[in-house]
């Protein structure tokens, strides 16, 4: 779900007409700090189902209806001098009804985000992200292989920006620090990562930008492994990564009824041992949106590779893992009022390689109510 803006305005003055010439109002006094700050909070209940909650191999799947509720808030303060300030807030909860070996996925995520102009096309900035995850994921691709596995455990974000701007252009650098503490049988670990962006405004408000991230994440207890899986006493998994990703984002027209994202990417991973981690990673995803009235259809598709340079499918085999991911989502909404919209909803996550947790089929489907005040 994605967060709806409602920006409140307050009034800067007014006009009086008179009998006689037209006479203006004295300006209006500094409002109230009230006045600047808008709140915006979403209900999402919903019921579903999914055929495979565990992720598990095609063979050991079973299916559960679920309960999910969802809210949002967003707390914005209207600019008014160089300075802007906003929260957000999101939270999922799904409870499974008929599941024997998963109950309840959660996932909740705030951020605090300031940014400050400084003139001439320079702005700073700094954002602050929490995030609570308790979900079924997979793993395979970090921490010891371990595959399709729970993940319960939080992380703290603190992200500090620069911003340029020159006429269509923008560049900007990010770089996050990440403390990810985890409940075993995953391990903790702290991820820095400095990215530089650089974009360029199209038209209807569309844009086009180029990315290259860097990512270092050392594990605090992970062992090395090798290639065919053996641990490595006394040493500490170190995990190093490089992304490139481009992005193209286009509104059709004016009303931005019709639009569509599309992004490509590659991924370099390497460890500091054998090359148990090491692998190429290369994908791409679409988006189209269209927005009639009160409708709102969406449909995005999503592919990407594995292929492991020194990792064994078994200890006895010499052939490298590859991995096939393949993810589509389609979305309708309804405004039945300004603020009450019904939706519903259906994702299919597909994975297939040539080792067998990495083969498993999922298809889920939801219906629900947001109701914003």
């Amino acid at each position: 779900m994605r967060p709806y803006l409602r920006l409140s305005g307050w009034l800067a003055g007014s006009l009086a007409a008179l009998a006689g010439p037209i006479q203006f109002a004295p300006p209006m006094a500094e409002p109230s700090p009230f006045l600047l700050w808008d709140l915006s909070t979403t209900l999402r209940p919903s019921v579903g189902y999914k055929t495979n909650p565990t992720l598990a191999n095609t063979a050991f799947r079973e299916g559960s209806s679920f309960i999910n509720l969802g809210v949002e808030l967003l707390l914005f303060r209207l600019p008014t001098g160089p300075d802007s300030f906003h929260f957000y807030f999101s939270a999922d909860d799904r409870r499974y009804v008929d599941s024997s070996l998963v109950d309840k996925e959660q996932f909740f995520i705030s951020q605090a985000s300031w940014r400050h102009e400084l003139g001439s096309g320079w702005s700073v900035g700094t954002a602050v992200q929490h995030v609570f995850v308790n979900q079924v994921v997979d793993l395979s691709s970090e921490d010891l292989g371990l595959g399709i596995s729970r993940a319960a455990g939080h992380g703290l974000t603190l992200r500090p920006s620069v911003r340029y701007e020159f006429g269509r252009w923008w560049l900007e650098v990010e770089g996050d620090a990440t403390r990810q503490l985890y409940d075993e049988p995953l391990d903790d670990y702290w991820e820095f990562v400095p990215k530089l962006t650089a974009g360029l405004r199209l038209a209807h408000g569309s844009t086009l930008a180029v990315s290259l991230a860097h990512t270092w994440r050392p594990f605090d207890d992970s062992p090395l492994l090798t290639p065919s899986r053996e641990l490595l006493p006394g040493t500490n998994t170190r995990i190093q990564s490089d992304r490139l990703e481009l992005r193209w984002r286009q509104n059709w027209d004016a009303a931005k009824v019709w639009s569509t994202t599309l992004r490509g990417f590659g991924v370099l991973t390497r460890d500091n041992g054998l090359g148990f981690f090491d692998y190429h990673r290369y994908g791409v995803a679409a988006t189209a949106q269209w927005a009639p009235e009160r409708w709102k259809f969406s449909a995005t598709a999503r592919a990407s590779r594995y292929d492991y340079d020194e990792q064994l499918i078994a200890p006895d085999e010499a052939s490298t893992r590859v991995r096939e991911e393949l993810s589509a989502e389609v979305r309708a909404e309804l405004s039945l009022r300004k603020n009450v919209r019904l939706f519903a909803g259906y994702e299919l996550e597909f994975s297939q390689g040539n080792v067998s947790p990495d083969n498993f089929t999922a298809h889920t489907g939801q219906a629900g109510v947001e109701w914003e005040f």
